[in-house]
């Protein structure tokens, strides 16, 4: 199952892409001098949870449908180093989001007998960065 749409990244707008093992999405950015295409691709085993979510700003009324959720995912910096990503999408209405969200926790579940049931965290107490 591929779905596809155009959704919203920080007010830019994206073609998002829910393929068999990953989350995609490209957008086109328009430089003065040549047109660049961006694209960024997660798999789901590297996505920990996604969530509705209602961004408040002043303007807006509070009975305004939630068209926002919110994706979860680990970027590995290096081999042993990971740290969390959170990326926010803005859909076109409630139901459009609401059928991202229910797509994207299933591709979760399936990819789930995948995931590490343990992980060790080691926490040095008398150092730290630099």
């Amino acid at each position: 199952m591929e779905k596809e749409n155009l959704l919203r990244i920080r007010g830019t707008e994206a073609l998002v892409t829910l393929g068999p093992s990953t989350l995609s999405w490209s957008f086109h950015k328009k430089p003065a001098r040549r047109h660049e295409s961006i694209s960024v691709s997660i798999p789901f085993n590297e996505i920990i949870t996604v969530q509705k979510c209602h961004i408040k700003q002043e303007e807006t009324p509070e009975n305004v449908p939630d068209i926002n959720f919110t994706v979860y995912h680990v970027s590995r910096t290096s081999s042993h180093r990971w740290s969390l990503k959170v990326v926010t999408f803005t859909a076109q209405d409630t139901q459009m989001a609401h059928s991202w969200v229910q797509a994207i926790q299933k591709k979760i579940i399936q990819t789930g007998d995948k995931r590490p049931k343990k992980l060790l965290v080691f926490i040095n107490p008398y150092g730290g960065r630099g």
